[in-house]
């Protein structure tokens, strides 16, 4: 019994070492395998270490590009709408005296409010993108470009300050004027060819009541200092109404002369009424200007020629940032890793 025990001993250790090198093969292979993996971990690790700071100018770029474009399409979007409000303003003032007065002066007012709104719009979204840009950190060998860009923000952000006070000054302007002399208001030629007195002077006796309201109404505006002559303009050309009005009804107020050839007073009436025409062609005309000029920018293209100046710079700087990232291998090599998802 004893023997028969030995000799499973013995069995036994015969084959203990064949299992033995099975496994010990085994964990040469998972422990080579996890060393070789424990390496390439290492390795990428710190070839993802060592790419921090192009990770970090890559998103840098995208964020500030992206907040570039959507500054530059803002301003782009600002320049359209005064184009479309300058040329319904040159359509409307082409009616010159017919009943589209009104109509041309509510037209004009909604555009107005429209471009107010528009500015703000535009104001509001430089504010944030120069609040965004501030609360990112801008790489070392970019610091040029994160300063221009701030100051780019500003200076978008100065224009439309500016913009928006000229425009709630126009606002105020067209609305103290008026409806009723939006377009040049002298005459209504069917009364003159009906040729009877009592029409004519009630025409102009309401045309001066509401000349009179309006120049009290101009007389309270605080123009700004580039658009005081544009005030000027407006209170002689409605002063002008005031004073011809005044001296129609004062002409057909007197009687005719019995000398039947010496001229009536309908005739010395309307003498008055062509001679004040003439004389407010010229005022009209830059009366005309100074819509178009709030409506197109026209007298802030100086202010929008500067931003442009600069935003041309900004995508100069932009452009060569990105190029010069393309060809850093570190970046080529950090494009590998999150291509094939490794990072």
């Amino acid at each position: 019994m004893r023997v028969q025990s030995y000799k499973q001993y013995l069995s036994l250790l015969e084959k203990r070492p064949s299992i033995s090198l099975f496994r010990k093969g085994v964990s040469i292979i998972i422990g080579l395998a996890l060393i070789f993996f424990g390496i390439t971990s290492a390795f990428y690790y710190y070839q993802y270490k060592k790419e921090a700071p192009i990770r970090a100018k890559n998103e840098y770029l995208q964020q500030a590009s992206s907040g570039f474009f959507s500054a530059k399409q803002s301003l782009s979007d600002l320049l359209i709408g005064f184009q479309v409000a300058g040329a319904k303003v040159e359509t409307i003032d082409k009616l010159k005296e017919s009943s589209a007065s009104a109509s041309g002066f509510y037209v004009t007012l909604d555009d107005i409010e429209k471009t107010i709104a528009s500015i703000e719009s535009t104001r509001n979204n430089f504010s944030f993108l120069k609040d965004q840009l501030s609360k990112l950190p801008a790489p070392k060998e970019l610091g040029d470009f994160n300063t221009q860009l701030t100051t780019y923000y500003a200076g978008g952000i100065s224009l439309c300050d500016d913009l928006i006070k000229d425009h709630k000054f126009a606002k105020e302007f067209l609305l103290a004027s008026g409806s009723s002399f939006y377009l040049p208001k002298f005459s209504d030629e069917t009364i003159w060819n009906l040729g009877k007195k009592e029409e004519i002077i009630a025409y102009y006796q309401k045309i001066k009541e509401d000349a009179d309201k309006t120049l009290a109404n101009l007389a309270s505006l605080d123009a700004p200092a580039d658009y005081k002559e544009d005030l000027k303009n407006q209170i002689t050309y409605i002063g002008l109404l005031v004073k011809t009005s005044t001296d129609i009804i004062q002409t057909l107020s007197q009687k005719d002369e019995p000398d039947t050839e010496k001229a009536t007073q309908l005739e010395k009436a309307y003498q008055i009424l062509v001679g004040a025409k003439k004389e407010s062609e010229n005022i009209s005309q830059k009366l005309l200007e100074f819509r178009l000029n709030f409506l197109k920018g026209e007298k802030n293209l100086s202010k929008f020629d500067t931003l442009k100046i600069s935003q041309n710079s900004l995508q100069v700087l932009l452009d060569k940032a990105f190029e010069d990232q393309s060809k850093n291998k570190n970046y080529q090599f950090l494009n590998f890793l999150h291509n094939f998802k490794i990072f």
